[in-house]
């Protein structure tokens, strides 16, 4: 029985190690195993990112920048009180985001003004810009009264927000450094609230939305045609009201208080809609009129260089500041000069091969 007993303790311990070296085996394998597919997943994220790395720098050549949309027949079907981010949207499927590519030439030309809308706008919290969902219902609105817009630009819709890949924190630098071409060349609307005019992104989104690109350079609206074709229309206590002011242009309201005013600069290129929300009112929209309306670009860039003109991060005011004192040279160069022929192509070509890399930091790769 003595035997027996030394036989069954020897058998259990022995057990019990084996235990303990397949628990201690399993923490190693599990370790080993994430190392591998941290390292394999690193790899794929370094080469979605050269490819994204590269694909700009060719964009870059040739003055271009591909921007996600969001589906302006989604938006007018769809009854979210508001829309998420654009990480959460893109995995949504079904056609609400797409691909788009703006080019510098195009959005001069007004090529884009019929079918694309660029939103300014403020953000309210910094994980959710609409957190009350009247942004989103503001452009539904507008929606319903311009069928011919099919894909709607919002920031947080359509760009990628908080920990992104590095692959989208390229794709996000470079779309953040061409968003002049989308305020330049699509149809705008402008959701005014009481602290738009002290913020850096939306000041210089209504400047160049209120601009008329032409082969003399950048022309602002005359004050006798804002006074003329600048409309405020008061609905019924209540409710959203629509009524048409022209067959391209209309005016609503929400509520008691003027809503929106068309700013039209000529009858045949007016792209901005400026809509009252919250707080603003008519009195707001004159000083968004007078306060920009007219600047000349050295003007604009000396009050966007001002310390009361806040900006989240200065480096945004270091990008885009000297983009505008160049900006009318551009549009020059672009409108009166001759029509592109092959060697431009080869000129274009040439840059490519020069473009220098869209930098990403080695925090960013390893992020």
């Amino acid at each position: 029985m003595l035997a027996g007993s030394y036989i069954t303790a020897i058998v259990t311990a022995s057990l019990c190690a084996v235990l303990i070296l397949l628990v201690l085996s399993k923490g190693r394998l599990l370790r080993w195993w994430t190392r591998i597919r941290h390292t394999i997943q690193a790899a794929i994220e370094r080469d979605e990112m050269l490819e994204e790395r590269e694909q700009r720098a060719h964009e870059a050549a040739r003055h271009e920048c591909t921007f996600w949309f969001v589906s302006a027949a989604h938006l007018r079907e769809s009854t979210d009180k508001c829309l998420p981010s654009f990480q959460q949207l893109s995995k949504r499927g079904h056609g609400w985001l797409s691909k788009h590519t703006i080019a510098r030439d195009g959005s001069f030309r007004g090529a884009y003004a019929q079918r694309y809308l660029a939103v300014s706008h403020r953000w309210f919290a910094r994980d959710a810009p609409d957190k009350d969902g009247l942004q989103l219902a503001e452009i539904r609105i507008y929606l319903e009264a311009h069928p011919e817009v099919q894909w709607v630009w919002y920031d947080y819709w359509c760009m990628p927000q908080g920990d992104r890949t590095p692959a989208q924190k390229v794709a996000f630098n470079y779309m953040l450094q061409n968003v002049n071409y989308l305020y330049l060349g699509c149809s705008v609307l402008i959701l005014l609230d009481l602290s738009y005019l002290s913020r850096f992104w939306t000041q210089f989104e209504a400047w160049l939305s209120f601009q008329v690109p032409s082969p003399d350079g950048l022309l602002g609206p005359k004050a006798d045609l804002w006074r003329s074709e600048a409309e405020f229309i008061t609905g019924q206590s209540g409710r959203s009201k629509t009524r048409d002011v022209t067959r391209r242009n209309r005016a609503w309201t929400r509520g008691s208080s003027p809503s929106m005013a068309n700013v039209n600069t000529k009858a045949d290129s007016s792209r901005c809609t400026v809509a009252p929300i919250y707080n603003a009112n008519s009195a707001i929209c004159a000083c968004l009129q007078a306060m920009w309306a007219e600047k000349t670009p050295a003007e604009a860039h000396d009050i966007l260089a001002k310390e009361d003109v806040t900006v989240t991060s200065l480096k945004d005011k270091d990008m885009h500041l000297p983009k505008i004192l160049t900006l009318n040279d551009e549009i020059i160069s672009v409108l009166a000069g001759a029509p592109p022929t092959n060697s431009d192509h080869e000129k274009s070509d040439k840059r490519l091969q020069r473009a220098p890399p869209i930098n990403v930091s080695a925090e960013e790769l390893s992020a």
